[in-house]
């Protein structure tokens, strides 16, 4: 069960907030029409079909000690926020909840400042605990994600301020943040927002052009950008050109947002560098794709050679024509069908001969797929840095610099 119910309130007589921590009180007596009752309480926020409890029998209930557990936790829940709104009133600013499905909350704290919490709870992989922060119309976007964090797109790091872990205990950072932001604002002055975006935006653009020459760097491999629950990990080599040309390419799509900010920033200095960097990098860019390309027509020769030698022709011919037919797919098509043909074809070659030829053929097909599995790489690395030229190309083609 829960601990705490999480909340922010106003404090009385003063103008400032602060948060509180309430107890979630176990209830020991809880007659079973109650526990039987639905209830919009998702039990866990990341698993499918955990969005809420949906009402049950007397005899659906004796038979699952886990389910009463569950729906007394429910009870225990919606019994202390009851307790937590009588307490405090119209004082409360923002409150934690467990309501499963889509769900968003507008917090706001006075004319200028906000905070959007959008949840989805209980629903698998469709789950998110998200928060954006708000200052008069703009969403402040945490600008810095995108040099820091590996799998960040434009659109994740302009979606929202802050993503959290899909955990209850979540609840607590989201109303540490909110506050720190709304009393950094307040005691700095509407400043702080400048000064915050400022920096996310240096970060960022700074951290690209650090890239362009760069053949490592290091990154969060994470998409929860507040729990840094996994590891920091140094890319190299053709996973390094992968996020780099991803990155610097796609960086263009920053420019009509960070247009759009106010006048206070300097958007036209960070537009200007995105450029000038992209611009930097497209020739570095080409050269790489002309080596890929270069890397590709290799291994494709290579294949075609290893296909055409020794017994894989025969093999391949077989394989086309029964592997569906006989349905070989089903035992993954044995090598023992092709040992019995080559036996009748050459019945002089003596058992070590062909001991020796079955095995020089096993390495070759183990060689062929490799060397199929390497080229797929190598096509899906060429093909991606290819759409990222493109998207420079397209930039600058259809906008005047």
């Amino acid at each position: 069960m829960d601990d705490y119910i999480y909340g922010i309130i106003k404090e009385n007589g003063v103008n400032r907030l602060r948060k509180v921590s309430y107890p979630i009180k176990e209830l020991f007596s809880i007659s079973d029409y109650e526990l039987c009752k639905s209830h919009k309480y998702a039990t866990c926020f990341n698993s499918t079909y955990s969005d809420s409890l949906c009402s049950i029998d007397v005899k659906q209930l004796a038979s699952s000690e886990n389910e009463r557990n569950k729906r007394k936790a429910a009870v225990c829940f919606e019994h202390s926020i009851k307790e937590f709104e009588e307490r405090y009133g119209d004082r409360i600013v923002a409150i934690s909840h467990r309501r499963g499905g889509w769900y968003g909350i507008n917090w706001k704290f006075n004319d200028d400042i906000s905070f959007n919490i959008n949840t989805n709870f209980g629903f698998g992989s469709c789950s998110y605990f998200y928060a954006i922060f708000m200052y008069k119309d703009i969403i402040l976007a945490p600008y810095s994600f995108y040099i820091k964090y590996k799998n960040s797109t434009f659109a994740s790091v302009t979606r929202c301020t802050y993503q959290y872990s899909l955990e209850y205990k979540s609840w607590d950072s989201v109303m540490t943040d909110c506050l720190n932001f709304y009393d950094a604002i307040v005691k700095k002055n509407y400043n702080y927002v400048f000064t915050w975006l400022d920096k996310q935006l240096n970060e960022m653009v700074s951290g690209l052009e650090r890239l362009i020459d760069r053949s490592s760097a290091g990154f969060w491999d994470e998409s929860i950008n507040k729990s840094h629950a996994s590891k920091f990990a140094i890319i190299t080599g053709d996973d390094f050109w992968f996020v780099k040309s991803k990155k610097i390419a796609y960086s263009l799509d920053f420019i009509s947002n960070i247009s759009s900010l106010p006048v206070e920033i300097d958007t036209a200095l960070y537009t200007k560098r995105i450029l000038l960097l992209c611009k930097k990098f497209q020739p570095k860019l080409i050269v790489k794709i002309e080596e890929v390309s270069k890397l590709y027509d290799i291994q494709l020769n290579q294949l075609s050679e290893l296909k055409e030698s020794g017994n894989y022709p025969l093999y391949d011919k077989l394989y086309k024509k029964y592997y569906y037919e006989r349905r070989f797919y089903k035992s993954d098509f044995k090598i023992i069908y092709f040992i019995l043909l080559i036996k009748r074809i050459s019945p002089t070659l003596s058992w070590k001969e062909r001991r020796i030829g079955f095995a020089k053929f096993k390495k070759q097909k183990k060689d062929i797929s490799n060397l199929e599995s390497e080229m797929k790489r190598t096509k899906y690395l060429l093909d991606q840095l290819k759409e990222d030229n493109n998207n420079i190309n397209n930039y600058f083609e259809n906008v005047e610099v």
